[in-house]
């Protein structure tokens, strides 16, 4: 046998204390993979829908605020559409529907992406006055990150009319309106 030889001699396994730091991190790792698995997915995945029955109009969300308007319109009710426009808009809201026949057709309301007081509110669905016009896309027009929101949200409150996505909507004194501009 040759000295400093280990065959035959004892040797240990780990200690305790490392295994358990092996298990913990495997445990982390495993939970950060699925967890930014389920995020991805959920980001990848279209909301369903949510059709304006599902909805109550009001002025606590940016779709009630939208989802107001279009049954205003659908009713023919310029006075109340124009109701869900901010207060600095109504008159613009006022002047762009006087001009406009009234609409028939339906919309899909599906998810809001807010930034502070603003939001961008994404409508698919189909409107017919005189002409139609429709939009089965609800991410048409959206930011592609949040980087683009402001830019994509003062382009929108430029146009001068909206049909579908997105619908700007401004929070004055807590209360959520469509922001039809200046």
């Amino acid at each position: 046998m040759q000295p400093n030889s280990q065959i035959g001699q004892n040797i240990t396994g780990p200690s305790k204390g490392c295994i358990f730091r092996a298990l913990v991190i495997f445990f982390v790792v495993g939970i950060v993979i699925l967890g930014g698995t389920a995020v991805w997915w959920h980001l990848v995945q279209p909301l369903p829908p949510i059709s304006p029955s599902s909805i109550s109009p009001g002025h606590a969300t940016p779709r009630e605020a939208v989802d107001g308007f279009f049954q205003a319109r659908f009713q023919g009710n310029e006075t109340l559409a124009c109701s869900y426009a901010s207060p600095a808009s109504r008159a613009t809201c006022s002047s762009q529907t006087s001009q406009q026949p009234a609409i028939n057709g339906n919309v899909a309301l599906h998810d809001a992406v807010v930034s502070g007081k603003f939001a961008l509110v994404e409508v698919t669905g189909s409107l017919c006055y005189p002409g139609c016009e429709s939009n089965t896309n609800p991410l048409l027009g959206m930011p592609a990150s949040s980087a683009s929101f402001q830019q994509v949200y003062d382009d929108q409150v430029k146009r001068a009319t909206y049909t579908f996505s997105p619908f700007p909507c401004i929070r004055v004194g807590g209360i959520w309106y469509i922001n039809f501009g200046p």
